[in-house]
């Protein structure tokens, strides 16, 4: 759709260039044409002196024109990745807004990750500029406990199903989710800025924002963490969900009331041996149960069972 000129009000074709002033409102936004622009004109509380941006359409074809990608798309689609961060396809299409999330991704992963942009930016071997000690125990040192690091790097990751990963919106290589635990803690700090001009309470209110938010990430982290470690994350698929309601309907009321309350405590212990303390727990519990009978076997004159 073409743009009238704020000035002369002549419309604006989208292949011509125009230019939007950058200093006033969004509510009054000034779009000048051209001859407009180089003669200077004042309108309303925009003035020349106004910082402003030039638009247009490029018609230079930078990828081949069977992918039907315009120039405008494919900035959209590069600041929705930037902002957004890679894998929320679906995030970044409504960014885009003419495209759906699968033609996002393939147009992404084939151009900028395995076509000539990709190739020229990752590279697969990296070289230190600092120079290294290769002799000696410290060369033994910085090579066991750099591949200690990877391993526990590795082993970190929660081996799962691509099928499974999806359902839960669960990016292994990322070790991230879709969506995350107190998924709007971010919003506090998108608009902050620190200014030269802040006073003293300005700062300090800023500062207990930051401090805030690094609680709050540090609480999703932790989450993550058990959610790893006792299994949550496995339980919380269809399958896992599946295995869990078969296993507690071997149990009976009172051993399900007593494995929920020890939910509690899960956070305190690792999976192993909060598995094994429920489990001895459970087993103790039936212990009473037969010893009690047995007592009441004995006072009722009985000494013997057979069978």
């Amino acid at each position: 759709m073409d743009q009238l000129c704020t000035y002369c009000q002549k419309a604006i074709h989208l292949k011509q260039p125009r230019v939007q002033c950058y200093d006033c409102p969004s509510s009054r936004s000034v779009v000048l044409c051209l001859e407009c622009f180089s003669c200077g004109v004042e309108a309303g509380n925009h003035r020349s002196s106004h910082d402003y941006q030039i638009y247009t359409e490029s018609s230079l074809q930078i990828f081949p024109s069977r992918f039907n990608w315009t120039q405008h798309e494919i900035e959209n689609l590069l600041e929705a990745v930037e902002t957004l961060s890679f894998g929320k396809w679906s995030d970044i299409a409504s960014e885009v807004g003419s495209k759906s999330a699968k033609e996002c991704l393939d147009f992404y992963t084939l151009f900028f990750i395995n076509g000539n942009i990709g190739r020229a930016s990752f590279h697969k071997h990296t070289t230190s500029l600092r120079s290294k000690d290769h002799t000696g125990e410290q060369n033994a040192t910085t090579s066991s406990s750099s591949s200690a690091t990877t391993s526990s790097s590795s082993s970190s990751l929660v081996d799962m199903p691509v099928q499974d990963q999806q359902e839960l919106g669960y990016m292994a290589l990322r070790d991230d989710f879709d969506h995350e635990y107190d998924n709007t803690a971010e919003n506090d700090l998108v608009s902050m800025e620190m200014g030269a001009d802040d006073d003293d309470v300005d700062i300090a209110f800023k500062l207990f924002k930051v401090s805030s938010y690094r609680c709050r990430l540090t609480e999703r982290e932790k989450r993550k963490k058990i959610s790893k470690e006792h299994e949550i994350m496995v339980a919380a698929t269809s399958a896992g969900t599946k295995k869990m309601i078969a296993a507690r309907k071997k149990l009976v009321k009172e051993e399900r009331d007593l494995k929920d309350r020890m939910r509690l405590f899960a956070r305190m212990h690792k999976h192993t041996d909060h598995e094994n303390l429920t489990h001895n727990l459970i087993k103790l519990q039936r212990l009473k149960v037969k010893v009690r009978d047995a007592q009441n076997y004995r006072r009722n004159g009985l000494t013997k069972i057979i069978g």
